[in-house]
């Protein structure tokens, strides 16, 4: 199988090293994660999914099994139930690296505008991706000429083309700047 060495995985070992010497060692919800890891490393998002919610039944108690159990829902255009294990995830470690990205993106794809914009508004307050939450503010709060390249970006983001996503989340923003930020 794929040795993927994702850290969120191996989170007994920070390394993110998954050889055979520790695969033996590994617990059960490890074991399902890192199997995760290998399916989403393969873009087949439902099998990653099924192996996050087997981690999870493992070991409830660990943020990082919500985090990527969100994130293969959203892949699979499953945003409430990306939504509620985003939730989850940030309830067991508040304001963990990306969870108010999410959260906002799970909402503004509900169609829940208002809660997207404050998730998005946290997301800049905190580590996560703030420019991501500052282009999706753009176009949620303003009606700009951007809105098309954001839309754009959006779709992209959503579809895991992150590298183009960022650029045209960049070239919005550069050709149109908001004073805000």
């Amino acid at each position: 199988g794929v040795n993927c060495g994702h850290p969120s995985s191996s989170r007994g070992d920070s390394s993110g090293n998954n050889n055979s010497s520790n695969e033996s060692s590994e617990s059960w919800d490890q074991k399902h994660a890192r199997w995760g890891d290998e399916y989403r490393d393969q873009g087949n998002w439902s099998a990653a999914a099924e192996e996050y919610r087997k981690a999870i039944a493992n070991d409830p108690s660990w943020y990082g099994y919500y985090n990527m159990f969100g994130d293969a829902l959203k892949h699979l255009n499953d945003y409430a139930g990306a939504l509620d294990a985003f939730r989850k995830g940030d309830s067991l470690h508040p304001h963990s690296e990306w969870s108010h990205s999410n959260i906002g993106f799970c909402l503004e794809q509900l169609g829940r505008t208002d809660e997207a914009i404050s998730e998005y508004k946290m997301a800049i307050r905190s580590r996560g991706d703030p420019a991501y939450a500052k282009q999706r503010l753009m176009v949620l709060q303003h009606s700009t000429p951007a809105a098309n390249l954001n839309a754009e970006g959006s779709r992209a983001y959503a579809s895991g083309d992150y590298a183009r996503a960022a650029k045209l989340f960049a070239q919005a923003q550069e050709k149109y700047p908001d004073p805000a930020y």
